[in-house]
């Protein structure tokens, strides 16, 4: 006489082992089936019973999304333990540990509350009530990660500033998040000529901010770049930023602040294409000139280079630009550790400061 399955509600445990031997193995065959078939009356029941079974008794089953049943500190809600490689809350994956001293009283509240996940490629940043197009390339592990904002062109656009300057290789070549913006198509594309706090400039303050908080990039080597319309642009932040900035490298600018008397004085890399410089009414190579003036004015470090291509983009300039940035992280004040001339076609001697 066969042994019955269920003893006073309790399903047989050898019954449990033997069908999911079966069921696993897939030798159910026709004869197996008549000749088991009160076993296969009870499968779903003795299925259902596995998987909302409590093994470590935490109050959750594997069904309820017990990642470790066999560990009662592992289970849905658990306190998550930064950088120790365990996934205690079963969210799926390990919480991420702050850098120590990590601190972001110095960057502006998010303008609109709390940050967005912020992810590689395309995506609608809303900022100071506007919703914005944003592309964002990411490093491999953007943890810690640098940051350069690239400012595209009058008529241009995010995804061909990224490509003609070629930062879109940053991620991969040096570790950095590159953030390039869409503008508002403003006559100017961007608010080079407006007052410190204009949506342009609270967009870098957003985007800073949540970068900050999701990443915990590196704040000592925050940087900006643009060309023409985007380099007058860097100009401006650089100006109104002058605090959060490690550098900046406008390329083909113009001056945008008549008196330039910023808060600090990060380093400027100034870069033009000769006398051939110019487009509509902008002379780029007197622009340029006139702005390096009012740096010399202020003792304010920078670079001129000149690559006689007119007004375009270098065709190496992202390589001296990022040797630039990567020996000027924010506060460098000693001229010894600093970049007098980077690699370009033709580079001045570097102005006193």
């Amino acid at each position: 006489m066969p042994r019955p399955l269920r003893r006073r509600g309790v399903i047989c445990k050898r019954c449990i082992a033997f069908v999911l031997m079966l069921w696993c193995t897939g030798i159910f065959s026709i004869g197996l089936a008549e000749e088991n078939s009160e076993i296969l009356e009870f499968l779903p029941s003795i299925l259902s019973a596995v998987k909302n079974r409590d093994s470590d008794g935490d109050g959750y089953s594997r069904r309820q999304g017990d990642c470790a049943d066999n560990v009662p500190a592992i289970h849905p809600g658990a306190t998550e333990i930064c950088g120790d490689g365990v996934d205690q809350n079963c969210d799926g994956h390990d919480l991420e540990c702050e850098p120590e001293n990590y601190s972001l009283d110095e960057l502006t509240p998010y303008s609109e509350g709390t940050c967005p996940t912020l992810v590689a490629g395309h995506q609608v940043f809303f900022s100071d009530g506007l919703a914005r197009d944003v592309r964002i390339d990411l490093p491999d592990n953007p943890l810690g990660a640098p940051v350069l904002f690239a400012w595209h062109w009058y008529r241009g656009d995010a995804d061909q500033m990224m490509a003609y300057s070629n930062f879109q290789t940053w991620p991969a070549d040096h570790g950095v998040i590159v953030v390039a913006p869409e503008s508002r198509k403003l006559f100017i594309e961007w608010d080079s000529w407006a007052p410190p706090n204009n949506p342009d400039t609270i967009l870098f303050d957003d985007l800073t901010r949540c970068l900050a908080e999701q990443f915990h990039i590196d704040l000592e080597r925050i940087y900006s770049s643009g060309f023409s319309a985007g380099a007058m642009w860097t100009v401006s932040l650089t100006y109104h930023r002058s605090t959060i900035l490690a550098a900046s490298a406008p390329l083909s600018g113009h001056s945008t602040v008549s008196v330039w008397d910023p808060a600090a004085k990060p380093p400027m890399l100034l870069t033009w294409g000769g006398p051939t410089d110019t487009y509509a009414q902008f002379n780029f190579e007197n622009g340029s000139l006139d702005q390096s003036s009012k740096l010399s004015s202020v003792g304010q470090f920078h670079v001129v280079c000149v690559h006689d291509r007119g007004h375009s983009l270098p065709t190496t300039g992202t390589d001296y630009v990022w040797q630039f940035f990567e020996a000027h992280p924010r506060g460098i004040a000693t001229p010894g550790r600093r970049v007098c001339q980077p690699q370009c076609p033709r580079c001045a001697a570097c102005p006193e400061p």
